[in-house]
């Protein structure tokens, strides 16, 4: 009898799964681009516990890097030449 159910169970779990796929985004910016300065360098800064997840955060910074370097910018590794900084944050629920 056990072995009747335990298919249609775990098609039920499955399917309850499969519909919890959501995905939100919120993008937040500080200040404003003076208007006329043209892009410059920036570089990532990451926070104590964005460091602590390294290759999380440089999989989200790889992702931003292509819409900063379209908008113009260029990345410098030494953050004392950057004209910008840029710190990324993701929350996953």
């Amino acid at each position: 009898m056990l072995q009747r159910f335990a298919p249609m169970a775990a098609a039920a779990v499955l399917a309850g799964c499969a519909g919890m796929n959501t995905v939100n985004s919120d993008v937040s910016s500080f200040g404003e681009w003076p208007s006329g300065r043209a892009p410059g360098s920036y570089v990532f800064e990451r926070l104590p516990s964005q460091q602590a997840r390294a290759e999380q955060q440089a999989a989200l910074e790889l992702a931003a890097r292509g819409a900063l370097e379209k908008a113009g910018f260029t990345a410098v590794t030494d953050p004392g030449t950057a004209d910008v900084t840029v710190q990324l944050s993701a929350t996953v629920h």
